[in-house]
């Protein structure tokens, strides 16, 4: 396999569509509190797949005590819910990945027995947990796999394994590169036709993060491959939730951060201390498609575990403002031994937005897991003043949403205009033009089934629908699930 060591094409900023991008306001975190506090240790914690609006949260993670692990999943929004133990084992349980889609949750794990080890796969609806079915068996090696809601990426014994499981049919394992590679991140709105993995692939001297992109509207399953290189050791890379990266580097004897939005090495950015070590970085960002222009990317937030603290291990969170240059940390944990292994994910409605962090915290008798919230302020719509709604239009929330297969969009006209109303995904590709033209006055209501100006239907994930007069523009935020 050749991999392109050169970073992405300049080209990818002009296919974006135009951004305007407001200043995320992150408020104050909530005092950290505990959230598992089961005897033993528990650890390996992953939450569902980062869907937005009111839908339920569930996370996973393993316990292990008196020699026994289980393999545990609950619900943490909007409500704490009864601990779920899916599987107990003497065997070492390892790694679980948790997602969801319109058939309920889905749940892989690794599982050792004697030299071997398997990579499983269960699903829960109505109440139920299926009969876990066997992704892979009798590998002599480690698996570390990660899930989305319809494919699964893992790593075993240096290959890197790709497999759809929910789909019109299920495909076996392909490996889609050899020798080096470990620790896959899949995209959590993978879609019918396209994909994207980072993974580690280490060499002689150094380890690099690689971004593999599957595009199947073609018909076949051809991966193309780009190298996010700085010559030195990267490891542990993640992809967040609107198109970015982050992952570990290691330079001039520290290991620190470097994170990539739009998948893209040119705004690369890095953040290093001299005095302490930056591991295990997790990221958010927030994205509005406005009309206008933009040089800059937008805000986003790091979560990440330092050692700043002499014989103490924090959870920070590094607030980067692009537009307003400002750049902020704090610590989230503040607690006493060490803290390490964050998690994010957003939860919340459409009209209020909340981050979780969650993380391992060591007690003097074990592992427990620990929490703490923020509140996200996220405008809606265009953030230059002489776009104000003039209260001659509105464009109304999409309904149902979440939605599956269609949902509908009405608008409103109390004078006659020249409109477009157009679906943007997360990078501001158009998707499809719902109408455009001179219209008169009155109420008008249109559905969406999930498709593009092509008829093919579109990857789960965000979406925006935007109305534009000649002195006025809305955006809504609309999620489809599959």
């Amino acid at each position: 396999m050749h991999l392109k060591s050169k970073v992405l094409s300049k080209i990818w900023r002009f296919k974006l569509f135009i951004f305007l991008f407001p200043i995320i306001s992150i408020a104050q975190f909530s005092t950290s509190e505990p959230l598992i506090q089961l005897p033993g240790i528990n650890d390996q914690v992953d939450i569902q797949s980062d869907w937005w609006g009111e839908q339920a949260k569930y996370m996973t993670w393993i316990n292990y005590n008196d020699n026994v692990y289980s393999l545990c999943v609950q619900k943490i929004f909007p409500n704490i819910d009864t601990m779920i133990i899916v599987q107990t084992s003497t065997n070492t349980l390892y790694k679980p990945s948790i997602t969801i889609d319109g058939d309920g949750l889905k749940l892989a794990w690794s599982e050792q027995n004697d030299a071997f080890w398997s990579l499983k796969l269960t699903s829960f609806d109505v109440n139920i947990w299926s009969e876990p079915y066997t992704l892979m068996a009798d590998a002599p090696d480690t698996i570390k796999a990660d899930i989305n809601n319809r494919r699964a990426a893992w790593s075993c014994g240096g290959e890197l394994f790709f497999m759809i499981f929910s789909d019109s049919t299920t495909t076996g394992a392909q490996v889609i590169d050899v020798d080096g590679c470990n620790n896959p991140s899949i995209n959590q709105y993978g879609g019918a036709y396209s994909e994207s993995i980072v993974y580690e692939k280490n060499m002689i001297d150094s380890s690099e993060i690689v971004f593999a992109s599957l595009n199947s509207y073609t018909g076949d399953m051809t991966w193309d491959f780009e190298v996010f290189s700085n010559g030195c050791l990267n490891r542990n890379p993640e992809i967040g939730s609107v198109d970015n990266i982050s992952f570990e580097t290691y330079k001039d004897g520290q290991w620190g951060i470097s994170y990539a939005p739009f998948y893209s090495f040119d705004y690369m950015s890095e953040h290093l201390d001299v005095n302490a070590n930056y591991r295990h970085p997790t990221q958010f960002t927030f994205g509005i498609p406005v009309s206008g222009s933009r040089e800059d990317i937008d805000d986003y937030l790091l979560i990440y575990d330092s050692d700043s603290l002499d014989g103490n291990s924090e959870i920070m969170a590094l607030f980067q403002g692009i537009m307003s240059g400002v750049e902020s940390t704090i610590n989230i944990s503040n607690l006493p031994g060490s803290d390490t292994w964050p998690v994010l994910t957003q939860y919340g409605n459409y009209d209020t937005l909340y981050i979780a962090v969650i993380w391992q915290h060591e007690t003097e008798t074990g592992t427990e897991i620990w929490w703490a919230k923020a509140g996200v302020d996220l405008p809606q719509g265009d953030i230059q003043s002489e776009l104000v709604n003039p209260t001659n239009f509105k464009l109304h929330q999409n309904y149902p949403n979440p939605f599956n297969p269609s949902t509908k969009i009405t608008y409103n006209l109390t004078k006659n205009a020249e409109i477009i109303l157009n679906i943007y995904d997360v990078k501001g590709h158009m998707i499809q033009t719902i109408c455009s033209g001179f219209t008169q006055a009155g109420s008008y209501s249109y559905k969406w089934n999930g498709t593009n100006n092509s008829g093919l239907s579109v990857p789960t994930g965000i979406y925006f629908a935007r109305m534009e007069t000649s002195n006025y523009s809305e955006t809504i935020k609309m999620l489809y699930l599959k």
